[in-house]
């Protein structure tokens, strides 16, 4: 660090401040020279570098250099005017959580990102004409973007304010575009081109009459009152959200969506209108659906219809490279593809829908597939092939007659009115659980369990039947008698704790 001492003036006149030289100049080297609110030397008209004044209780810019080669940032002050702040700042520029109530003073030239979230704006009047990065005024009191950036490069972040209208935005946005949380009505004046994510979720909208024509990334639009999804670009580059609002229909919605889909928690009775395939994740929970008639044909993460009124799988996608999920445990919380604002639904009732068929669903599900706690009678119309865990426990199953025939993970088929386990899997690549069952036998076991055998809380008088192969612990108290491993049969090996 290198002082130069200036001497003061004569008595009567303003005091000269020591000019400070430093290597940087961060919130930990400046807090020295913060005192009652205000800086108590200045510094270079230039410097190289970042300036860096957050969280020094500053009251006042005075002492700032003139020009800043980097980024300037007086972030979480008590700031409630930017007189004294550079001129030129050839970086990011942050006045983020201060008091300001204007951008009057603030720099001519901006060169990166620009902040000035978390104040008490009233108007952007004296903004920045061009931002060559970012710009958020998230977090204010605004009601109007009037006086906001001509130009942005990339991002616009004006979310969390009391906007009514997006009147005065630039057209095109060349990052994602977030106004979500405000008070809009209407979308009139909006961006026609988004080259990142739009978010216009958390307003009061009805119509989407203006949105952007081109979004290259996500579209969010859940919490509002929309009605009607007419007016939305035709394809999504990203994940699509409209859950949230009073849709009874998805007419009008995307035709391509490269990312997840979700329309949960709307008042569908239908999913006609829905795209044909989903590039990630499909959730529709929480609606009245009574078929999935029109749901996509191919979805390529996880699809979850849990907590409808679904009789029936028919309609269901053809395929699901992940999870396939029609169940609700009672008594769980669940986070679902898409839910609004983090939100987490609680479920009291035992059944999300009254499945008592599973014909129609997918004949391949690469991840799990879920269909407990509801009414089936029989698991015929099964996918033939589940690559991660098949769960029909807490159903009224007789019979595991339309088992898949491959089963990747684990296989539950507890709590129900098993009294046989013919037809079942021949093979299960993790654990096999018929637990609490009605079994007197265990004719028609799997062949092969490459993890554990769990048969607590049946009828059972003998281990006759049991799996060939038993990778690992078998377990088989809490039945008519007591078993020792000497009951096994001769062909039975366990590799892992006989559990009696």
């Amino acid at each position: 660090m290198e002082n130069i001492k200036n001497e003061s003036s004569e008595k009567g006149k303003e005091k000269q401040y020591e000019l400070v030289e430093l290597k940087k100049y961060d919130s930990f080297t400046l807090k020295q020279y913060v005192k009652n609110g205000r800086f108590t030397v200045k510094f270079p008209e230039k410097i190289y570098g970042n300036f860096d004044c957050s969280s020094l209780n500053l009251e006042r810019l005075e002492g700032c250099p003139k020009i800043v080669s980097g980024d300037f940032n007086c972030s979480y002050n008590k700031l409630t005017s930017l007189s004294g702040c550079p001129e030129i700042v050839e970086d990011a520029f942050k006045c983020e959580c201060n008091n300001l109530t204007s951008l009057a003073g603030i720099s001519k030239e901006i060169g990166g990102n620009f902040s000035c979230a978390g104040n008490n704006l009233t108007s952007l009047v004296g903004c920045p004409t061009v931002v060559k990065g970012s710009f958020s005024c998230a977090g204010n009191k605004l009601t109007s973007l009037e006086g906001c950036p001509e130009i942005v490069e990339d991002a616009f972040d004006c979310e969390s304010n009391n906007l009514t209208s997006l009147v005065g935005i630039p057209k095109e946005i060349g990052g994602n575009f977030s106004c979500a949380d405000n008070n809009l009505t209407s979308l009139v004046g909006c961006p026609t081109v988004v080259k990142g994510s739009f978010s216009c979720a958390g307003n009061k909208l009805t119509s989407l009459e203006g949105c952007p024509e081109i979004v290259e990334d996500a579209f969010d639009c859940e919490g509002n009152n929309l009605t009607s999804l007419v007016g939305i670009p035709r394809e999504i580059g990203g994940s699509f959200s409209c859950s949230g609002n009073k849709l009874t229909s998805l007419v009008g919605c995307p035709t391509i969506v490269k990312g997840d889909f979700t329309c949960s928690s709307c008042y569908l009775n239908s999913l006609e209108g829905a795209p044909i395939k989903v590039g990630g994740s499909f959730g529709c929970c929480y609606n009245y659906l009574t078929s999935l008639e029109g749901a996509p044909k191919e979805v390529g993460g996880v699809f979850n219809c849990a907590f409808n009124t679904l009789t029936s799988l028919v309609g269901s996608p053809e395929v699901v490279v992940s999870d396939f999920i029609c169940f609700f445990e009672r008594g769980k919380y669940i986070s679902v593809v898409g839910d609004y604002r983090g939100i987490r639904y609680y479920y009291k009732s035992l059944f999300s829908n009254n499945l008592t068929s599973l014909e129609g669903a997918p004949k391949k599900v690469g991840g799990d597939f879920d269909c407990i706690c509801n009414g089936l009678t029989s698991l015929v119309g099964s996918p033939e092939v589940v690559g991660g865990n098949f769960s029909c426990a807490g159903n009224k199953l007789t019979s595991l007659s339309g088992s898949p025939k491959e089963i990747g993970g684990n296989f539950n088929c507890s709590s129900s009115n098993l009294t046989l386990l013919s037809s079942s899997t021949e093979k299960v690549g993790g654990d096999f659980n018929c637990s609490f069952n009605k079994l007197t036998s265990l004719s028609g076991s799997p062949k092969k369990v490459d993890g554990k055998f769990i048969c607590v809380y049946n009828n059972l008088t003998s281990l006759v039947g049991s799996p060939e192969v038993v990778g690992g612990d078998f377990t088989c108290f809490k039945n008519t008698r007591q078993f020792t491993k000497d009951d096994l049969p001769e062909n039975t090996v366990v590799k892992g704790n006989f559990l009696s």
